[in-house]
């Protein structure tokens, strides 16, 4: 075992030494054998590759040199005393390509190329600072420009690294409202399967967290009255997720309820006994004894248009389960419900009151 694994370090080095010519056989090992991840790090592989990447004058180069990086690529092993410089110059390989410094990508490019760089944009932006630096270069414009492709599989990529990349950021990010509004009806469009389960992660990635890009996106999204109709698509793919196994339509129905559910939790219930308070606790507490399982739900109930997300025995006053950060709200520690009032209806408050207190 000792030899066979001194064979394998011996080929492992031997492929970082030879980049970039190598890059395609690197990134099947590290595929092939993902233990020998750690060992690529330690031995500088990450370094050797954006070394490469920095100094090549070939544009084939570098874009195997990205697909190699945009597969093996994982900030958790690179040491903290590197990682903020390391943040520094994977970004900028990617901005040199979208800004058109060098190697430049528009409509025009090769499919196949556009991909390698979107996919490489979604694993850099993972890391925040990664993020922050490709948010100030631009990056969010370009991946929108290219999720509108006539080739679905580079707009999904596209979709994906737009919502990584605008995810919380620390940065201003500008998505215009056509933007968002397009990707809704993505959802309800006859597209690939990928292309609606990029849709939809996208979303619940641009929902997600607490800076003040991310509050200014849900708040955009709540403009376009985005909930009723995430739920109404989570509900139309509700029976794909109890199918045995993982698949697209499950995938779609699992992120649009995460994005409602960002957005439902972003909204403030008042601390005082007021009607809405009351109206959501008792809706909840009704809802969740009427289903026998975790759905979504969309209907009206005593003369109340109501939509949300339940989830049975989630609703306990001892210890209370109600409340908590955004980022817990996909599990049963946030409310995951909403309601909407028709116009001349809200004195059904008051009866719902006084059934709750008996």
């Amino acid at each position: 075992m000792e030899d066979l694994a001194a064979f394998g370090c011996d080929e492992l080095r031997q492929a970082v030494e030879t980049l970039p010519g190598s890059a395609s056989t690197l990134q099947h090992l590290l595929m092939a054998h993902p233990s020998w991840k750690q060992r690529f790090y330690q031995i500088g592989g990450l370094e050797r590759i954006l070394e490469k990447m920095e100094k090549t004058k070939k544009a084939f180069q570098h874009q195997r040199l990205a697909q190699c990086l945009c597969r093996t690529l994982d900030m958790d092993k690179v040491s903290r005393q590197n990682r903020g410089e390391i943040a520094r110059r994977l970004a900028q390989q990617v901005l040199d390509v979208t800004n058109g410094v060098r190697f430049p990508l528009d409509s025009n490019s090769d499919e196949a190329r556009i991909l390698d760089y979107m996919d490489l944009m979604e694993a850099i932006a993972q890391d925040k600072e990664a993020r922050r630096l490709l948010v100030k270069g631009g990056v969010v414009a370009v991946a929108l420009q290219f999720a509108q492709h006539h080739s679905q599989a580079v707009a999904a990529a596209a979709l994906d690294a737009w919502g990584q990349a605008a995810s919380d950021a620390e940065e201003e990010v500008h998505i215009p409202t056509d933007a968002l509004r397009w990707a809704l009806s993505v959802l309800r469009s006859g597209a690939s399967a990928r292309m609606k389960r990029a849709a939809a992660q996208c979303l619940q990635r641009l929902c997600y967290g607490s800076s003040q890009s991310a509050q200014e996106l849900r708040n955009s999204l709540e403009g376009l009255n985005a909930v009723p109709e995430l739920l109404s698509v989570a509900r139309h793919f509700q029976s794909a997720e109890q199918q045995v196994g993982r698949n697209d339509g499950a995938e779609v129905a699992r992120h649009v309820k995460n994005a409602a559910l960002l957005m439902l939790n972003n909204c403030k219930i008042a601390p005082d006994p007021s009607h809405k308070r009351i109206v959501l606790e008792a809706m909840a507490y009704a809802t969740a004894k009427s289903f026998a399982k975790e759905v979504a739900f969309n209907n009206t109930a005593a003369g109340i248009q109501c939509f949300g997300h339940v989830k049975l025995g989630g609703w306990v006053t001892k210890p209370p389960t109600a409340g908590g950060p955004l980022q817990c709200s996909m599990s049963w520690m946030n409310p995951m419900y909403a309601l909407r009032f028709p116009p001349g209806q809200r004195k059904v408050a008051g009866s719902l009151k006084r059934a709750c207190a008996c």
